[in-house]
This record gives C-alpha cells, structure tokens and sequence, in this order.
C-alpha cells in the first residue's frame, strides 16, 4: 500500500483569478459599449430637440436611447461570451 504525503489544495477553475489579458480585453469593450451607448444618446437628444420636443423631453429620449443601446451591447457581450 503506498501512502500519499499531504498535497497541495486544488484551486477550482471557476475561483482562480481571470488572465491579465482577459481583464484589459474586458475593459476596453465595456469602454466602447459605453462610448457608443453615449454617442447614441447624445444624436437621439439632438433629433428630438430637432424635431421640436423641449428639452426636457429631449433628454429623456436621449436617456431611453443610451439605456436601450447599452443593455443591448450587455445582451450581445454575454452571449458572445457564451
């Protein structure tokens, strides 16, 4: 019978620290989503004040427009990443 000295304890997969290119990688798509989303909301402000709502309702549109395009980007990034 052989006997095994004390090992090392595994680390799972799903515990252990993402790659460093993984972060950099992650962090520069979530800074484009979020660029895009705000140029989105920006142009869609800018054509509702355009076409004659007030400001006010102009910045809601703009606000719609950057909540839908950045939960979107989300969406497409995690089913990417699936």
């Amino acid at each position: 019978m052989i006997e095994q000295g004390p090992q090392a304890p595994s680390v799972p997969a799903e515990s252990a620290p993402p790659p460093q290119r993984a972060v950099a990688t992650r962090r520069a798509l979530m800074a484009f989503m979020l660029i895009t989303a705000t140029v989105v909301g920006v142009l869609a402000g800018l054509l509702a004040h355009a076409a004659g709502k007030n400001i006010p309702e102009a910045i809601l549109s703009g606000g719609g427009a950057f909540a839908g395009t950045a939960g979107l980007l989300v969406a497409m990034a995690h089913y990417a990443g699936r």
